[in-house]
């Protein structure tokens, strides 16, 4: 059976679906102070810090921690990391702005035997393929189809049903807007800071392209007279 095979690539845009950051508490203190305790304390207190500004319980889930005590330091820390989420950024950086807000309000003396911390690891982007990967999928066979109509009737043919697809891998490449969502953290102090501005303008959402190679294979049939 006479068949036409159409290597097609298509381009399809990843769309922004929501935003995700880590935030970690740090909380360290001398040997003979219970850190654990005054970091959970933080822990909760923070917890309740973000579902006041507008984020909900799905939005928050637990990044891991951990506890260190080296022999050669008179000191313990203790990290707590809280990942959040949401599809709004607004949310996010107020959610932010609240957390810096209550950290001003602790003791920050040098002398002081406990110590609190917090690290705002840049929001990254969460980007849905599903719906944009059935189009990249649909605009393939039709761009294939076309080029194999065109084939099979120049040369005496009609085009058949489709036989195969299959995808093909494709050396990465990376657009400038990858490049950008793959920072992971940055200084955004000056975002936080209390005296700055309560409303965060969005910039408009980026849609970094990703590129698809399908190799797609027809049957052929002979024009009836």
């Amino acid at each position: 059976m006479p068949i036409i095979e159409i290597i097609s690539d298509v381009d399809f845009n990843r769309e922004i679906e929501a935003y995700t950051a880590t935030l970690e508490l740090t909380t360290s203190a001398s040997r003979k102070v219970a850190c654990v305790d005054l970091a959970v304390s933080l822990r909760e207190k923070i917890l309740t810090i973000l579902r006041n500004s507008g984020l909900a319980e799905s939005d928050i889930r637990e990044g891991g921690g951990e506890v260190n005590q080296s022999y050669w330091s008179s000191t313990k820390t203790v990290v707590h990391r809280i990942e959040i989420r949401n599809k709004d950024m607004n949310v996010l950086m107020s959610a932010m702005a609240a957390t810096d807000k209550h950290f001003v309000t602790l003791p920050s003396s040098f002398f002081s035997t406990t110590k609190y911390n917090f690290t705002f690891h840049a929001p990254k982007p969460i980007h849905s393929t599903t719906g944009s990967a059935d189009k990249a999928l649909q605009a393939a066979i039709q761009n294939a189809r076309n080029i194999a109509t065109t084939i099979a009737t120049e040369a005496g043919h009609t085009l058949g049903s489709l036989i195969a697809v299959v995808e093909q891998t494709l050396e990465q490449r990376t657009s400038p807007h990858d490049e950008i969502s793959s920072i992971t953290d940055f200084d955004t102090s000056d975002l936080l800071l209390s005296k700055a501005s309560p409303t965060y303008t969005p910039l408009p959402q980026n849609t970094p392209h990703s590129p698809r190679r399908f190799r797609i294979r027809f049957a052929t049939e002979d024009i009836k007279h």
